[in-house]
């Protein structure tokens, strides 16, 4: 016979603790969730700031240009990339402001636009003095006395707002290391009742109730733990992995398109990779790979631009804000870079050591998708390739002309 009690007090038992259970894993996921989407958050503000200072450093250097250039041709073509380097500023400026969380860091916006409003008319007209009426001696006190003093104190503004999120994001995840151990304390008090508890009527079940508590707090500290990679990497080469590159790719086609600047891609396969492996073994072939991400790595010029296994043998590079002249040195650095590794390759038809080969597309503004984007730097890959190896070539989309160029 059974003991009618018991059964009630285990029913009872069972039905508190799936109750508990719900509440433990509505919670846990709100965790997640407010985490995940904080690290986006914060992501997407630290690109802002990087683009704003990019900008304004950017525009000083061109002034600079500006100031030493005679050619008229040339001097108008910095003051084109003037402009543009004001809209993106601007464009990333408003996309910040929007997303400003505290009062400090609406000062010190404020300050900004103050200044910006100040010197832009200086800059403009110093650039007026430089390209129309030819008076040096004006547009140096101009510039060096008023326009570029005050441009270095938007960088410094600039500054202080990644200080505040640097701050602010420490501050983040110190509340939800106090979040998650408080969780942990409160589920580890239930359990400890109720194995307690459940200790008086059934010895049996203590181990499996410890064990509950062992594993609901590890779960827990493995989910914290997956929150805080604010990045993706790939396991074998260490660079960012495909799952990184769609969305990095993804939000720079979006940016492009606000601000109008060019976007390039930069696809690279390393050259007869299966010949490789049949004959030095795959353990080797990893080795290859490892070296050749490595040098790609070094081949970026800015903190901006971004490597990622895309797959297999083959990498890709994106570079915001780059036309093809850009792309194209970038492309000339990986290929010096790869052939100075000096890695033995018998079995290639390129060269006796290892190479690769280069594919480059660059896209502007409205004009930009993420497939059409791919599919010319794909394009120009196997152009690359079936020309010989060990070189590069690259798609150009020009509007408004309703044309493709290829360049080398």
């Amino acid at each position: 016979m059974f003991d009618k009690k018991r059964v009630g007090f285990w029913a009872i038992m069972i039905v508190i603790l799936g109750i508990v259970s719900i509440g433990v894993y509505k919670a846990g996921s709100t965790l997640r969730k407010d985490a995940g989407d904080y690290i986006v958050y914060l992501q997407d503000k630290r690109q802002l700031l990087h683009q704003m200072m990019a900008s304004a450093k950017e525009r000083s250097l061109l002034l600079l240009r500006l100031y030493s250039e005679k050619d008229p041709f040339k001097q108008d073509d910095l003051s084109l990339e003037m402009n543009l380097q004001a809209r993106m500023f601007n464009a990333a400026t408003t996309d910040f402001k929007k997303r400003t969380s505290s009062k400090r860091e609406r000062e010190i916006m404020d300050e900004i636009n103050v200044l910006v409003s100040q010197n832009t008319p200086l800059q403009n007209k110093a650039k007026d003095l430089l390209m129309f009426w030819e008076d040096k001696a004006q547009a140096a006190e101009l510039l060096f006395g008023h326009a570029i003093p005050r441009q270095i104190n938007i960088i410094s503004k600039i500054e202080s707002l990644m200080e505040i999120l640097d701050q602010e994001s420490q501050s983040k995840i110190e509340s939800l290391d106090i979040m998650s151990s408080d969780l942990n304390t409160h589920i580890t008090m239930f359990l400890v009742f109720f194995l307690g508890t459940a200790f008086l009527f059934a010895k049996r079940n203590e181990y499996r109730l410890e064990n509950l508590v062992n594993e609901k707090t590890e779960k827990l500290k493995n989910t914290l733990n997956e929150l805080k990679k604010a990045s993706e990497t790939d396991s074998l080469t260490g660079v960012a992995n495909r799952r990184a590159y769609d969305d990095i790719v993804r939000k720079q086609v979006l940016f492009s398109r606000r601000s109008g600047a060019a976007l390039s891609l930069v696809l690279i396969d390393v050259d007869c990779f299966k010949l490789y492996n049949d004959n030095y073994g795959h353990s080797k072939g990893d080795d290859v790979l490892k070296a050749v991400a490595s040098a790609l790595h070094n081949s970026l010029p800015r903190s901006t631009d971004v490597v990622a296994r895309y797959g297999g043998e083959e990498f890709a590079i994106i570079l915001p804000v780059t036309d093809m002249n850009g792309a194209k040195k970038v492309a000339e650095i990986i290929l010096t870079n790869v052939n100075n590794l000096k890695i033995p390759h018998e079995h290639s038809t390129a060269e006796n050591h290892v190479t690769v080969s280069i594919g480059i597309a660059t896209m502007y503004g409205d004009d930009i998708s993420e497939d059409d984007l791919f599919r010319l730097a794909d394009k120009a890959l196997y152009f690359s390739k079936d020309n010989g190896r060990n070189q590069f070539y690259g798609h150009e989309f020009n509007p408004p002309l309703p044309m493709l160029q290829v360049v080398k």
